[in-house]
This record gives C-alpha cells, sequence and structure tokens, in this order.
C-alpha cells in the first residue's frame, strides 16, 4: 500500500490540516468568536480533510506521466511508491466523503461543496491545462474554506465584508502560488499533457512577474482586514507581518530567478507563509 510517508506525499495531508484550520476561522469570524465542537463544526473541519485527500490523489494519478517527465521525486505516484489504484481508491473515498460529511450539515452547505467538487475534478482532467484559468481555480480554493466556515455557520450564502477581504487575498495569493508551480512544471506539462499554461503561453520571465505583482497585491490587501475588524492582537500582528516579509522575500526570489530549483524553494517558503498567516488570523480571532 505504501508508506505513511509516501502517503502523506500523495495527500499533500499538510494542506489538508490547514484547510480545516481556515474552515475554523471562517466559522469564528462568523459567531464573532471559536464555536462549541458540535456535530455540524466537527463535520465542517473534517469534510475539507477528506476533500483534500481525495483530490490531490486524483490530480497525481492523472498526472503520472508529467510528474514522470518533471522528474518530479516528491510525487509517489511517479516513482512508484504507490499504485495507482490505490490514488483511485483514495480519490474516491476523499471526495464521496466530503460530499456526504457536507450533505448532513446543511443544504447551503452541500451546494458549495458539490460547487468545488466539481471544479476541481474539471480542474483536474482539463481546466489545468488552460493559461491563467487552472491557476485561478487553485488561488479559489484557498479562499474557499472561508466562504464554507460562513455558510456553515449562518446557513446561508452570507458573507461579511471582512471574510470577503480575507478571501480575496488568500485567492490573490494562492494563484500567485500556483503560477510559480506552473512555471516550475512547465517543460513536463508542455511534454506529457500538450498543456497551455500561463508560463508556456508568455514565458517564465513575464509568469513570474504576473505572481510577484499579485503577491504584491495580497500584501499591501493585508492592512484593510484590521479596517474591516480583524483585531489587533500582538501574537496576530506578529505572525501575519512575518508572513508577508515571506511574500515579499518571494517576490524578489522568483523574480530574480526562474530556475526550478529556486522555485522548489520558493513554493516551499510559500506554505510556510501561509500557515504563518492562518495562525496569524486564528490567533487574532481567539484572542
Amino acid at each position: 500500500m505504501g508508506s505513511l510517508k509516501a502517503l502523506w506525499k500523495l495527500t499533500r495531508f499538510e494542506h489538508a490540516l490547514m484547510f480545516s484550520a481556515v474552515v475554523l476561522i471562517g466559522l469564528a469570524l462568523a459567531a464573532e468568536r471559536v464555536p462549541p465542537l458540535t456535530q455540524p463544526i466537527i463535520l465542517a473541519l473534517l469534510a475539507p480533510m477528506l476533500a483534500e485527500v481525495g483530490i490531490f490523489a486524483l490530480n497525481d494519478y492523472l498526472d503520472i506521466k508529467t510528474d514522470k517527465a518533471n522528474k518530479r521525486t516528491d510525487r509517489p505516484l511517479a516513482t512508484g511508491e504507490i499504485s495507482p489504484g490505490i490514488a483511485v481508491a483514495l480519490s474516491a473515498i476523499g471526495i464521496i466523503g466530503a460530499l456526504v460529511s457536507v450533505y448532513l450539515i446543511s443544504m447551503p452547505a452541500f451546494e458549495f461543496a458539490l460547487f468545488i467538487a466539481a471544479i476541481s475534478v474539471l480542474y483536474n482532467f482539463k481546466l489545468k491545462d488552460l493559461p491563467l484559468v487552472g491557476n485561478m481555480i487553485v488561488g479559489f480554493s484557498m479562499a474557499a474554506p472561508l466562504l464554507f466556515g460562513s455558510i456553515v455557520f449562518f446557513n446561508s450564502f452570507f458573507f461579511s465584508r471582512l471574510i470577503l477581504i480575507l478571501s480575496a487575498i488568500a485567492f490573490i495569493a494562492g494563484t500567485a502560488r500556483e503560477i510559480v508551480k506552473s512555471i516550475q512544471d512547465m517543460e513536463g506539462d508542455a511534454k506529457a499533457r500538450k498543456s497551455k499554461t500561463l508560463p508556456i503561453i508568455i514565458g517564465a520571465k513575464n509568469s513570474a512577474l504576473i505572481a510577484a505583482l499579485l503577491y504584491i497585491t495580497a500584501i499591501v490587501l493585508t492592512p484593510v482586514l484590521y479596517a474591516y475588524g480583524l483585531k489587533q492582537t500582538i501574537p496576530g500582528i506578529a505572525l501575519i507581518t512575518a508572513a508577508d516579509l515571506i511574500f515579499l522575500f518571494l517576490v524578489l526570489m522568483i523574480l530574480k530567478s526562474q530556475d526550478k530549483s529556486t522555485l522548489k524553494v520558493a513554493r516551499k517558503y510559500s506554505l510556510l507563509a501561509f500557515g504563518l498567516a492562518i495562525l496569524g488570523v486564528l490567533l487574532s480571532v481567539i484572542f
């Protein structure tokens, strides 16, 4: 079946934990406090974890040839550590499990989750090959847990201005991060999938410039969060500022070089920045 480490790499389970934390932020911002762990809340935190497991497993199953072409040693299907059958099974269990969990919460939450699942599957099969469209879908997936948390709490498609602004920042930074990934994978994408991603169309340097501008936009928007109600706590401000500084460092990094090793490091640092930002916002809500 593959080692636990290989399964973690396949499902990118750190993303699942982060997405669950973002749902908690959406719930807490909507409730203006950390909500008690009732059954709907537990299901709301479980659903994104199951969905991420399923979607990432499906992504890697469909990208076996591309990952081999890109020499992605961090992809266990490409290296043979995990069989394709296991990935398909995990994908089905994760996606179906997530939808069942959300169905038990409310109909608005289920409708939103069904929409996310549909565009995620379409992304994995075709939309990821289109310029910018695929990047924006991944960017939206970074914002979706915030919106989902609000939907679960209000049982409707109502969103506060603070949640909308935070979602916009997550979308912009997430899109930038995915453009960097497209630059990193452009050789294999062109060869194995015949993709027409943004860097394949306009080149690595121009794509890096767009990603950099998006990161800068996300940084500039950060103070707006406090103008619309995010509590100004010392731990929260410190962590969010640290995240912005990392994003600024990434801007300089990707503009200077677009080689694979640099982009790989940039992706890792961007995940750290997202983690710090999530923790910072969560602490701002709690204290």
